[in-house]
C-alpha cells in the first residue's frame, strides 16, 4: 500500500502529530506485472506489512519531538488540574484509605520492618505517603486534612507521572499520532479520575505498571539488556504496591522469550526481567513471611482468606459480651454473592471494566487490534498480558463475587492505545480534506476531554459530609484522652481523637477511654446480627447526643453521636 510522507505543519515545519507515516493515501495499487500465477505467495504481502509497520514503529520510537515535547508538558498540566481541583472536591478518605493512613503513620513511629509485618496492605503506598506528609504538614499544618492531602498528593503525584511512560507505552504500540490521542483519552477516563486523587494504591500501581510495559516493550524492539532490567525493577516495586503488578513483567519475561529472534539473546533477556522482580517479592515475603495478605491476591490464587499468619493471643471479651450469638463484623454482608459461574464472572468482569472506561474504549480497540498497523509483537504483547489479567480477574470473580472498576484499570489502560488507533482507522474511512481532517480532530478531542473531565469533577462523595460534621463536633466536644469508636472511620479521622476503627470494635469496649460511638443510622436499622448487636449495646452503655443528616441540606438523619459510658459488668445486657 503506499504510504502519504510525513506532512508539513502550518509553519511549514515537518511531523505534524495528526498524520502519521501509516496514513493509506489510497486502495493499494495493482502490480501490473502481477497474474495469475505470478503473484505473491500467500501471506506474503501480510509479512511486507508487518516488517513495514514493525521499521515505522522502530523509526518513531526515537527520541520525543519538539511538538510532541509540548503537547506533553500541555497534558501534564491539564493531569494536575483535573486531579488537584478533585483533591479539593474530596473532604475526606475512602475506608481503605484510612487503613493506609494509619499504616503511614505507623511508619514514622515504629521500626518500619514491624509494620510491615503487621500491615494487612502492601507497604509501598503508605511508605509514600510517610514521605510526602512532612512537606503537606509544613505546609498547610499538622493534623488529619495534612494526612489526607498527603495520601491524595501520591496518587495525584502517580497519575501526573504516568503521562510520560504511558504516551511511550502508547508510542510502541501504535504509533506516534495515535499515541497523543491515547494519552489524552486515557487522562479524560472515568478510572483516571476515580483514582487519581483518591486515598488508594491504584494510581501508584497503575505507574508501575504502565512504566514496565513502556520498558519492556522497548526492550523487545530494540534489545536492551537495560530496558529489561527496568522492565522486572519497575514491576517488582509496584509488587509493592499492589501484587498483580507482577504480572506485566512474568509475561514480558515470557513472551521476550518466544517472540525474540535468537534463544539464547532472549532467554538472556527474559532473565533480566524476572531476576529484579524475584527481588523485590522475594525480599518482600521474607519481610512478611508470606507473599501477600490482599484478599484479591489470595481470591485469584486460589490461597483463600487466611493469612497464614496466627495471633498469639485471642480477643477477649467481658462476660456478657462472649455470647457467640453477637456480632462484631466489622461490616455489614454484601448482597454479592460469595461465589460465581464462570459466565456470571465474565460478565461481572465486563461491566467493572465497561465502567472504567465509559463504555467506548474496548469496542473502539477491538476496531484498532483487528489488522492494526502498529508493531505486531508489541500488540500480541499486549493482548498476551490482557488475557491474562483478564483472566485473574475472571477468578477473583468467581470466588469472591464481586469486581470494582478500580481492579478493571490495568485493562484500560492496554486498551486505550488500540482504541485511538480504532478511531483514527474510522475516521479514515471518510477521508476528508487535510484541513478539515485537522479541525475534525481538535474538535473531537476537545468534546472527549470536557465530557470526561466534566465527569471526573463532580463532588467527591457526598453522603459522607454527615460524618465529616459528627467529626467536628468530636473535636470541639471530647476532652483530650477521650476515645471514639467509629464504626465507619471518617469522623474519628477528621476529630483527631484517639480512634478505634471497625476492625477492632472488641478492643474498643474494653478500654476505659471509650468516651464516644459513632454509627450510621442505616447500620442500627439494617436486619442483620450486627445491627442487632450495635443497638444492644447502645441502648445498654450509651445515649445520644448528637445527630447529622448524611447529606448537606437533606432533613433525615443519617449520623448519629453516642456519649459511652462503660458499664460495670455487661452481663445484664439483652438483645
Amino acid at each position: 500500500m503506499p504510504v502519504r510522507p510525513r506532512s508539513i505543519g502550518p509553519a511549514g515545519r515537518p511531523g505534524s502529530p495528526w498524520v502519521s507515516d501509516l496514513d493509506p493515501i489510497g486502495p493499494p495499487r495493482q502490480n501490473p506485472g502481477c497474474g495469475p500465477g505470478t503473484g505473491p505467495r500467500f501471506g506474503e504481502n501480510d509479512r511486507t506489512k508487518e516488517r513495514a509497520s514493525e521499521r515505522v514503529i522502530a523509526r518513531e520510537g526515537g527520541a520525543v519531538t519538539r511538538r510532541e515535547h509540548w503537547l506533553l508538558i500541555g497534558l501534564v498540566a491539564l493531569t494536575v488540574a483535573i486531579h488537584v481541583a478533585g483533591m479539593a472536591r474530596t473532604p475526606l478518605p475512602s475506608q481503605d484509605g484510612l487503613k493506609f493512613i494509619r499504616i503511614a503513620r505507623e511508619f514514622g513511629d515504629q521500626p518500619w520492618a514491624d509494620v510491615v509485618r503487621r500491615a494487612d496492605q502492601h507497604p509501598l503506598y503508605p511508605a509514600l505517603i510517610a514521605g510526602l506528609h512532612p512537606i503537606v504538614s509544613s505546609a498547610i499544618g499538622e493534623g488529619p486534612a495534612s494526612w489526607r492531602v498527603a495520601a491524595q498528593g501520591v496518587s495525584t503525584l502517580a497519575m501526573t507521572a504516568i503521562v510520560v511512560p504511558f504516551f511511550a507505552f502508547a508510542r510502541e504500540l501504535v504509533g506516534r499520532r495515535a499515541g497523543v490521542l491515547a494519552t489524552l483519552t486515557f487522562i479524560a477516563l472515568p478510572i483516571s479520575g476515580r483514582i487519581g486523587h483518591e486515598t488508594l494504591s491504584d494510581a501508584t500501581a497503575l505507574l508501575c505498571a504502565v512504566g514496565s510495559l513502556a520498558m519492556g516493550l522497548r526492550a523487545m524492539r530494540t534489545g536492551e539488556v537495560g530496558a529489561a532490567i527496568g522492565a522486572g525493577a519497575i514491576g517488582g516495586i509496584g509488587f509493592l504496591a499492589r501484587p498483580e503488578v507482577a504480572l506485566v513483567p512474568g509475561v514480558m519475561a515470557v513472551g521476550m522469550g518466544i517472540w525474540r529472534k535468537g534463544r539464547s539473546a532472549a532467554l538472556f533477556r527474559s532473565v533480566a526481567v524476572l531476576a529484579p522482580l524475584l527481588v523485590c517479592v522475594g525480599s518482600y515475603a521474607a519481610i512478611k513471611g508470606t507473599i501477600s495478605e490482599k484478599l484479591s491476591m489470595r481470591y485469584a490464587t486460589g490461597l483463600g482468606q487466611g493469612t497464614g499468619l496466627a495471633r498469639s493471643v485471642p480477643h477477649w471479651l467481658p462476660r456478657g459480651l462472649d455470647d457467640p450469638r453477637w456480632d462484631f463484623s466489622p461490616k455489614e454482608e454484601s448482597d454479592a454473592p460469595g461465589r460465581l459461574g464462570l459466565m456470571p464472572a465474565v460478565v461481572l468482569v465486563a461491566e467493572g471494566v465497561g465502567e472504567a472506561s465509559g463504555w467506548v474504549v474496548v469496542p473502539l480497540a477491538l476496531v484498532g487490534a483487528m489488522r492494526g498497523r502498529g508493531s505486531a509483537r508489541a500488540r500480541r504483547m499486549v493482548e498476551m498480558l490482557a488475557i491474562a489479567f483478564a483472566a485473574v480477574l475472571v477468578r477473583h470473580a468467581m470466588s469472591a463475587g464481586y469486581v470494582s472498576d478500580r481492579h478493571g484499570a490495568l485493562l484500560v489502560a492496554l486498551a486505550t492505545p488500540l482504541s485511538a488507533a480504532g478511531a483514527l482507522r474510522i475516521a479514515g474511512r471518510f477521508r476528508p480534506e487535510p484541513s478539515r481532517r485537522r479541525r475534525l480532530v481538535i474538535a473531537s478531542l476537545a468534546v472527549l476531554a470536557a465530557v470526561g473531565i466534566g465527569v471526573q469533577l463532580k463532588p467527591g462523595h457526598p453522603s459522607r459530609w454527615g460524618h465529616q460534621q459528627a467529626g467536628r463536633w468530636l473535636a470541639d466536644h471530647a476532652r483530650p484522652g477521650d476515645a471514639v469508636l467509629d464504626t465507619r472511620g471518617w469522623a474519628a479521622f477528621v476529630s483527631g481523637l484517639t480512634a478505634y476503627d471497625p476492625w477492632h470494635i472488641r478492643q474498643a469496649l474494653t478500654d476505659a477511654r471509650l468516651s464516644y460511638v459513632v454509627v450510621g443510622v442505616d447500620e442500627l436499622s439494617a436486619p442483620s446480627r450486627r445491627a442487632e448487636t450495635l443497638g444492644a449495646l447502645l441502648r445498654f452503655a450509651a445515649e445520644p447526643v448528637a445527630a447529622f443528616p448524611s447529606r448537606e441540606g437533606d432533613e433525615e438523619i443519617g449520623v448519629r453521636v453516642y456519649r459511652f459510658r462503660r458499664p460495670d459488668s455487661w452481663e445484664g445486657i439483652v438483645r
